[in-house]
């Protein structure tokens, strides 16, 4: 007689194989800006630098990004779009940016304690049915979060400091250019500390114009590194002594 071994729980992608880069989500007056490099690495490979698709529009009212595990993500932005396809069939939609972080936040805890977790963090941005714009973080285990900005991956590490400085407080006018700026110098930094990070970006954005249309629209930008810096020809730490 056989021994029956219990059954294990599914690992499809315990371990992450193609991974993206630090995802940069910010408010701007009057929208949401979401921005990302072009890299997929495969360990520490750099096995692609045109994957654009890591930001997209969810529905007319929210736009995400994630990092992580590409393939996780793929299986997200399906499952995303298939509840957003049963949404359209009815005569008045209710699926907002709210809606969908609360989806998703329900998604990743319940593949979380199914010991197989979708290994993405998602910023979700946009606007809601109020004419508000809000902007959630969702990690790996389901948390949400909410706020004025949100950086993943090794963003979350090097950026913070140089948008606190930069992001300007209430009821000042901080412009969708203003916004990319912004994020440009922060994936500078990231281009010159990550070394899995890359010089060509992509940034989606969703706003409400002056007739309170709602725009979607993205644009690729790209840029060289500078290594000229004085702390890089002659590093004076310990290992080089």
């Amino acid at each position: 007689m056989f021994y029956d071994r219990p059954k294990e729980p599914k690992t499809h992608t315990t371990t992450p194989y193609y991974v993206g880069n630090s995802v940069i989500g910010i408010k701007y007056t009057g929208g949401i800006l979401l921005g990302t490099d072009l890299r997929l690495n495969y360990g520490g490979l750099n096995k692609y630098n045109n994957i654009s698709d890591r930001l997209t529009r969810v529905n007319n009212h929210t736009i995400m990004g994630c990092s992580g595990e590409y393939s996780d993500f793929q299986e997200v932005k399906r499952i995303l779009d298939e509840e957003t396809l049963k949404d359209s069939l009815n005569s008045q939609t209710y699926l907002g940016p709210s809606e969908i972080t609360n989806y998703l936040s329900s998604t990743c805890y319940y593949k979380r304690n199914k010991m197989d977790p979708y290994l993405i963090s998602s910023v979700v941005g946009g606007v809601d049915f109020n004419g508000n714009l809000v902007l959630y973080n969702v990690d790996q285990f389901g948390t949400k979060l909410e706020g004025s900005y949100f950086a993943t991956g090794m963003s979350g590490y090097f950026v913070n400091p140089v948008i606190e400085r930069e992001l300007p407080k209430k009821d000042v006018v901080f412009t969708r250019k203003q916004a990319i700026d912004l994020l440009e110098k922060c994936f500078k930094v990231l281009y010159h500390r990550d070394t899995r990070a890359g010089s060509n970006i992509k940034y989606a954005y969703l706003e409400l114009d002056n007739n309170n249309t709602l725009v979607y629209g993205d644009l690729e930008k790209s840029f060289k590194g500078n290594w000229n810096f004085e702390n890089f020809r002659n590093p004076q730490n310990e290992f080089y002594r």
